[in-house]
């Protein structure tokens, strides 16, 4: 075994290996011993601070003492209070720290002699506290009140005889004396004091004892001064008793406590030199067995380099030079080390080989240069195939694009007939009928555009936009179509979009509208009830406005197998054959959503499970314009505060934040029992409307709003949708129906808060259908005569007149003589001279300014370039819409007065 250099390499290494982890560990080890002798260092002296921190406790604790004996001052009481709980705690700590290092039963005794002593001198204290109240109590509340109850009987006695006697005037006297005797005594509690006091009143007994009719007129006399006697001795009674707990008892606890700590003192510090003592020596015993580990070391250090050296380095420097020789070609007469059982060994064999491999080398050169031949042979013919593919795709294209415009042109004639005749008067059944045709046709022209789009990928002859786009006006296309097919099946849609979004993005919105509408479809299509949410954010990168848009769009709906995930984005392919004959499509739409995702630089992921719903989440790399707002700043914030009650969360919480400055979140209840935080004027309240059941339980808070001239509004889902007008048509509130736009919830917004909609608002209505008659002339050039009517019809609903031309060069004969016509509507495909041709010549001959809009059934690319090119002013693709043919003309005619 140890005949393998990886193994003896190995042993090496793992030795060294070895002796660094046993040298780790040493250092780990010295390291935490000198620590952990830090750490008692530190704490030795930390306790002999502790001990030095109570003898100064103490002193204090008897300092408070006599300022309270002396002055009663409640503030030395609370510092007495707060010096006791300072000293237990800091016997607390001394009882962790120091204990277990000292005798414990020695220990544990002197610490509890400490705590009883501290204990007795709290309680002393309060015991002084007692008894300085007591004094004062005997003092205030009876002696006095006895002094001045005797001057006053006296006095009263002197009025009743209408003169002083001389024995009046005499006890009054000495009673005065008496009064400042005690005041004297508490003050100073001195013995002279009290026989002052006694021989004052011993004066009085003797007057009363001279003058016998004193006593008769007042019996009292004796038992008030009795009555003197008595308070007098428990006042000085009680001054002893806690004059001797200070100065005898608590004193000589002090003396013990202190006593005590000084033993505790010794013991510390003994401990600390114990400490310091063990500290050294395992800094001793460290240095030696580090100085031992490095020796070891070092010593197998240079025993590892010296065998790496003898046995690795120097054979393979030889081998090493063996092979250059060989790359060189030159000629190698014997290879060192063939006969060594190690890894070198096996090196020089290998070097043996390489030498033998040279001579056949030299052999398949010859026959590799036959092989290289023959490629360039098969190269040729290659390329010859490529050409022939070439010219197959592109004549593929030429047929999609003239089946395209074949389909298209009877399609137009189809499209705008039935939209002409649903602006007639007919019945219902009959109306029914037309809508269905309509939707059948739009169906078709779905399918055209998906098989066009896709054809277009396959050939690589789509292009990608980057023009600037607002968000507002992608998320109105996306549910102008998807909320109408929603609808249709009674299913919820919800659109989120973040509100920190920028209110304009570079790309192409075309393509972006078409991925989102084909991924709505899809989850509408396949999803029997419930609802369909559509999420957007996004965020910037910071590299040149570049800017991530994500979206998503999740359902409720049949969802898919791993095995259906797997083929998902194939084209002409859905879930199952099943799915195709359920629910009808060609298996298009999401091969080119995956395609068109891939030509932006972008990406989609999709979970789904069976039963369950799928969630389709994708991020297309876009550009934004720096410093510009986000898509609901176009708004003040409300300076009312909005109270939403989220029966139904219909109303997400960064809407809110994003529109207003203060914003809470009510419960129902909490409505009823009008708890609103500001007055009424100011407060707007949301409602959530989920039925019609459920407005039973909101009329009585809705019913408080009325009642209190507080603003309020609904929200309700895509479904039912009758409810929305109801809730209008019953309470005259502003009402906000799912979907919407993150525009629409701010004008909402506005409208609870009674402003009017703003210009803009107005304009981008307008904007979407226009209902005023347009005036102009406008020359017609179609060959087809069904189109003409089609075309012919739709102007004459906008009240535009019009001539027609059968091709460009009556198109071309009828402006050089009548230059009157305000716009030119120019087909492209026509016998004699076709749209290009007309517009070119038009132009050249002077009518740079006339508007000419062309109009054609082919919708490639190269077709719009084209029709720019030749000086087209606008490209409109049939099927002709009203709408659309309405908003071009828009740009060059005006409205007819109303």
């Amino acid at each position: 075994m140890f005949s393998s250099l990886k193994v003896q390499v190995g042993a090496v290494l793992s030795i060294l290996i070895f002796l660094l982890v046993l040298q780790i560990f040493t250092t780990r080890s010295n390291q935490e011993t000198l620590f952990k002798g830090l750490n008692l260092s530190q704490q030795s002296l930390l306790d002999v601070n502790t001990v030095r921190e109570l003898e100064r406790d103490v002193a204090n604790l008897q300092r408070n003492v006599l300022i309270y004996k002396d002055s009663a001052s409640q503030s030395a009481a609370i510092r007495f209070s707060r010096l006791i709980t300072n000293i237990e705690e800091k016997l607390q700590i001394l009882e962790h720290s120091v204990l277990p290092e000292m005798d414990e039963e020695y220990g544990l005794k002197l610490l509890s002699r400490m705590r009883q002593h501290l204990f007795d001198y709290s309680d002393n204290f309060n015991d002084v506290i007692k008894g300085r109240t007591r004094r004062e109590a005997l003092f205030e509340s009876g002696l006095l009140i006895e002094i001045d109850s005797l001057v006053a009987t006296l006095e009263k006695r002197d009025a009743v005889d209408n003169i002083q006697s001389l024995p009046t005037a005499l006890m009054g006297f000495h009673l005065a004396q008496a009064e400042n005797d005690a005041f004297n005594y508490i003050l100073s509690p001195d013995l002279a004091h009290i026989e002052q006091f006694e021989s004052q009143i011993e004066k009085i007994r003797e007057i009363l004892r001279q003058y016998p009719v004193m006593s008769e007129q007042l019996p009292t006399l004796d038992d008030s001064l009795i009555e003197i006697e008595q308070n007098f001795l428990q006042l000085t009674q009680v001054t002893r008793g806690y004059l001797y707990l200070v100065n005898v008892v608590m004193t000589g606890s002090a003396n013990e406590f202190l006593y005590l700590t000084g033993q505790l003192s010794e013991n510390v510090a003994l401990l600390s030199e114990q400490t310091n003592t063990v500290i050294i020596s395992n800094i001793e015993q460290t240095k030696i067995r580090n100085d031992i580990t490095s020796l070891f070391g070092i010593i197998f250090a240079v025993g590892a380099a010296l065998f790496l050296g003898i046995r690795v380095i120097v054979p393979i420097n030889a081998i090493t030079d063996v092979f250059e020789r060989l790359i060189r070609d030159k000629k190698i007469d014997s290879i060192p080390g063939l006969n060594r059982k190690d890894d070198i060994g096996k090196l020089a064999k290998a070097a043996d080989v390489f030498r033998e491999n040279n001579l056949r080398t030299t052999e398949l050169l010859t026959e590799s240069q036959h092989l290289i031949e023959r490629q360039e042979q098969l190269n040729r013919e290659l390329a010859s195939a490529k050409v022939i593919a070439e010219k197959a795709t592109q004549s593929k294209s030429v047929f999609l694009a003239n089946m395209s415009h074949e389909i298209r042109t009877p399609m137009n004639g189809i499209i705008g007939l039935v939209e002409l005749g649903l602006s007639e008067n007919m019945s219902d059944r009959l109306r029914e009928f037309l809508i269905k045709v309509s939707n059948s046709s739009q169906l078709l022209m779905t399918v055209i555009n998906d098989i066009l789009d896709f054809s277009k990928i396959e050939a690589g002859k789509l292009d990608i936009e980057q023009t600037d786009f607002s968000l507002d006006s992608l998320f109105n296309n996306i549910l102008a179509s998807t909320g109408m097919r929603a609808r249709e099946k009674n299913l919820n849609v919800r659109l989120f979009a973040d509100p920190s979004l920028p209110k304009k993005l570079v790309g192409d919105p075309q393509r972006i509208c078409q991925i989102m509408l084909n991924l709505c479809s899809n989850a509408i299509k396949f999803t029997r009830n419930g609802t369909v949410f559509i999420r957007f954010w996004g965020e910037s990168s910071g590299k040149a406005g570049a800017f991530t848009l994500h979206a998503e769009v999740k359902d409720t709906g049949i969802g898919m197998t791993d095995t259906q995930l797997e083929k998902i984005f194939h084209p002409f392919t859905q879930a199952d054959g099943t799915t195709s004959r359920e629910f009808g499509g060609t298996g298009l739409g999401l091969a080119i959503v995956k395609q068109l995702i891939n030509l932006m630089n972008g990406q989609i992921t999709v979970t789904s499970a069976k039963n369950e719903g799928s969630i389709f989440t994708l991020q297309l790399k876009l550009r934004a314009f720096k410093g510009q707002a986000s898509i609901l700043s176009q708004t003040p914030p409300s300076s009312n505060h909005i109270y939403y009650v989220p029966e139904s969360h219909l109303v997400n919480r960064e809407y809110l934040g994003a529109v207003t400055e203060s914003f809470h979140i009510k419960t129902l209840r909490s409505i009823q029992e009008q708890s609103f935080a500001e007055p009424n004027n100011q407060a707007i309240a949301i409602f959530d409307a989920k039925s019609k059941e459920h407005l039973n339980a909101l009329e009585p808070a809705l019913q408080y709003c009325k009642d209190k001239t507080i603003k309020f509004g609904f929200i309700t889902d895509t479904q039912p949708q009758q409810l929305a007008s109801e809730l209008i048509k019953t309470w005259h509130t502003p009402t906000l129906s799912h979907p919407f736009t993150p525009r629409e919830f701010s004008i909402f917004i506005d409208e609870l808060q009674g402003i009017s909609a703003s210009a803009e608002t107005l304009l981008s209505a307008q904007s979407q259908v226009i209902e005023h008659k347009l005036k102009g002339h406008v020359l017609l050039v179609e060959d087809n005569s069904i189109n003409q009517a089609v075309a012919g019809e739709m102007l004459k609903s906008l009240g535009v007149s019009y001539d027609i031309a059968e091709d460009g060069q009556q198109a071309v004969t009828k402006i050089t003589n009548s230059p009157y016509y305000d716009v030119i509507l120019m087909d492209i495909q026509m016998p004699v001279m076709d749209g290009y041709t007309a517009t070119k010549l038009l132009r050249e001959i002077g009518f740079t300014t006339l508007p000419i809009c062309g109009l054609s059934a082919n919708a490639m690319q190269q077709d719009y370039e084209k029709a720019n090119e030749s000086g087209m002013s606008q490209y409109i693709t049939k099927p002709l819409k009203r709408d659309v043919l309405a908003k071009t003309l828009a740009q060059w005619l005006d409205f007819k007065a109303s």
